[in-house]
């Protein structure tokens, strides 16, 4: 049996889109910022995407910043 290999997935957040590289990989993947909040009691932000960009329950990193991304339709990015 094969054992699964972890890839490592770089996050780039704009303002109006999100850059997604994953290692390994010369592909880009971006996609439009629908919308974004951030809590008011820790400061973490969610970040919705107009699109599922991601794998199931994929950890994305912005430098050394985790954000977990999920969803069935489209991608959410809640930061770690």
């Amino acid at each position: 049996m094969r054992e699964a290999k972890e890839t490592r997935v770089d996050l780039q957040i704009g303002d109006g889109a999100v850059t997604i590289r994953r290692s390994g990989s010369s592909r880009v993947t971006v996609a439009s910022v629908l919308g974004r909040e951030t809590n008011p009691g820790t400061g973490k932000q969610t970040i919705w995407l107009d699109r599922a960009v991601h794998r199931h329950e994929e950890t994305m990193y912005v430098g050394n910043q985790i954000w977990r991304a999920s969803g069935a339709i489209s991608t959410v990015l809640t930061e770690m």
